[in-house]
């Protein structure tokens, strides 16, 4: 945010048949709807994964649904935690 207080994470994924947007079509709405004022694309395509630990339980899972079919999502190099 514009006050540098809120950190906004955004995948798009392949739930609802999406193949996938623009930098400027996911930037628009994040912009409009969710007030974000800086941003850093990191790449993305079928290895895109987002997970969190659920702080009441402490479960681990997974947020978006990643278009590659392994379980898990798939194993890479790189990661953002």
């Amino acid at each position: 945010s514009k006050d540098r207080r809120t950190l906004t994470l955004a995948t798009a994924d392949v739930r609802g048949g999406s193949e996938g947007v623009t930098v400027r079509e996911l930037a628009e709405p994040l912009v409009r709807d969710h007030g974000v004022w800086n941003a850093l694309n990191l790449d993305g395509g079928g290895s895109t994964t987002m997970a969190w630990r659920d702080p009441a339980t402490g479960e681990p899972a997974l947020l978006n649904t990643p278009s590659d079919p392994s379980p898990g999502g798939r194993r890479v190099a790189t990661s953002l935690l």
